[in-house]
């Protein structure tokens, strides 16, 4: 992994974005609101408790991720204090690239956002995509949204060029970037 920079502008002024270099295929999820009851019925999962949201999240990221594998988790991993972040990361299988959420803990120690390159392209990763910046024509990974308006925020947005990484839109398991662009390739969102 090769890191660097790219100044970009936003609504609140300009700043530096760290920008990474990706040679493995990442996988991308975000906003698993683990021990949040109210998203349940927010966001209409399927699930009857916390417990049993919880132990799907964990199960379905499981069953796909190797410890080797890259995980970029888009925000709101969970509602709770700092401390219980080991707890749920001592879960979690893989290498995890985190973007602090609206949710996520004051005292999480993680990036608003990321430039990754993969593939070629550009992506710009950060929880919320009111925060895009000014000056990005790329493509833009976000989450935030949940289910909540798919028609502007779908899994896939090719004219607005946006992946919402949401786990609603992604089946409560993450997806490969790899296998996202080739969605986009077959226009099929």
């Amino acid at each position: 992994m090769n890191e660097n920079f790219i100044v970009l502008t936003f609504k609140d002024g300009i700043r530096k974005v760290n920008k990474l270099e990706l040679t493995q295929d990442p996988y991308l999820i975000s906003d698993f609101h683990l021990s949040h009851k109210n998203i349940i019925l927010y966001s209409n999962r399927p699930f009857k408790s916390i417990e049993e949201m919880n132990a799907a999240l964990i199960h379905n990221w499981n069953s796909v991720i190797e410890e080797t594998d890259i995980v970029i988790f888009v925000g709101d991993l969970f509602l709770g204090h700092k401390k219980e972040l080991e707890r749920w990361l001592s879960l979690l299988k893989g290498n995890i690239i985190f973007i602090k959420g609206n949710h996520d803990s004051k005292s999480f120690n993680a990036p608003k956002e990321l430039i990754i390159v993969f593939q070629g392209q550009q992506f710009f990763v950060t929880h919320n995509p009111a925060n895009k910046p000014l000056d990005w024509q790329g493509w833009m990974i976000h989450g935030h949204t949940h289910n909540s308006n798919t028609n502007k925020y779908p899994l896939i947005n090719k004219a607005n060029k946006t992946i919402n990484a949401s786990c609603e839109l992604m089946n409560y398991t993450p997806i490969r970037l790899s296998a996202l662009l080739k969605k986009i390739e077959a226009n099929d969102s």
